[in-house]
């Protein structure tokens, strides 16, 4: 299948011929990837000519909404969606919600274990898959979302609303895990608006030095994995992860974190496999309220097999 690829950017028109390899475009951030090669800043227009399709055709810079003609028909693609294009099938899935499930599913099991089998370290085990599965969706929220506010609104609002459930469940003198992607988001924000990065070091140090004041959930090691996906990849990625990991195992005896590489290993290093995991998706609601909810439900199990109610420890909370 011998298919070209049309590139019109700012900076003039460039093109290449590839030759039976199956590709993807990623439409919110104008970046064609062909097996290894990477074609981004295509800020204007991507046309591509194959067998299976037609043309995508953009609406303005930063469209919300693409439009793809495959044999005639018609199909809407949201912000952010990719269309992957093989020699027998073409399928579209928004790359923020790519692993949604792995990562729910993975939490879940990790609370059901630390609530309810607390010497059985194999669903903790499980649990390390999580965190860095929303660390990178943090860093893709932060770089894809269209309006940063509104961003950092929404997990105001979840941080919030899951405080209660999670003393409830989790940890009642603790801060939970939303405050930690939240604070991280806030320090993506300010750095991203400074002229270099260097100048950021002390926004990092002091968010570093306040997360680890309060008892957040992950503390600065949440702040500084968010960091690693936003600044680092391939190798680097999984090397800064890995040297992360191991100080926390000598700082906080954090041995089971080392398990949390592997979702790194697999976002970083086997993009393909990964992309195996990317099928489905989830509404919306269900991935901003699934937090909250899972924990106000195994909260009130916890209560009714345990008599263990609600009693937050509000000192603890403020370090006091």
């Amino acid at each position: 299948m011998d298919q070209r690829i049309q590139r019109h950017s700012y900076k003039g028109v460039t093109s290449q011929s590839f030759t039976g390899e199956a590709f993807s475009l990623d439409l919110s951030l104008w970046t064609v990837r062909i097996g290894n090669h990477v074609f981004d800043h295509c800020h204007m227009m991507l046309l591509v000519h194959s067998t299976q399709l037609h043309t995508i055709k953009s609406r303005g810079k930063n469209p919300e909404v693409e439009d793809l003609f495959i044999y005639g028909h018609h199909l809407r693609i949201g912000k952010g969606d990719e269309v992957l294009i093989g020699e027998s099938m073409i399928s579209t899935h928004l790359r923020r919600f790519d692993m949604q499930i792995l990562a729910m599913l993975t939490m879940l099991i990790d609370h059901i274990g630390y609530i309810f089998f607390p010497e059985d370290i194999a669903w903790r085990y499980v649990g390390r898959i999580a965190f860095p599965i929303y660390c990178y969706g943090l860093v893709q929220g932060h770089i894809h979302t269209s309006s940063r506010p509104k961003y950092l609104f929404r997990l105001l609002i979840i941080a919030i609303i899951a405080q209660i459930p999670y003393n409830f469940a989790i940890n009642p003198g603790g801060w939970n895990v939303v405050f930690t992607l939240l604070l991280s988001a806030i320090v993506l924000v300010i750095l991203d608006k400074l002229p270099t990065l260097w100048l950021g070091i002390p926004v990092v140090i002091g968010a570093i030095a306040l997360m680890d004041y309060f008892p957040i959930d992950y503390n600065a090691y949440g702040l500084l994995l968010v960091l690693i996906f936003r600044y680092t990849k391939s190798y680097w990625l999984v090397g800064a992860h890995l040297a992360l990991n191991v100080f926390y195992m000598f700082y906080n005896f954090w041995t089971v974190q080392m398990l949390s590489i592997i979702p790194t290993l697999l976002i970083a290093l086997t993009p393909a496999l990964w992309g195996y995991l990317e099928r489905h998706r989830v509404p919306r609601w269900v991935w901003w309220s699934f937090y909250p909810a899972h924990l106000l439900i195994l909260g009130i199990f916890k209560g009714l097999i345990y008599n263990d109610w609600l009693s937050i420890e509000w000192r603890s909370l403020l370090n006091l």
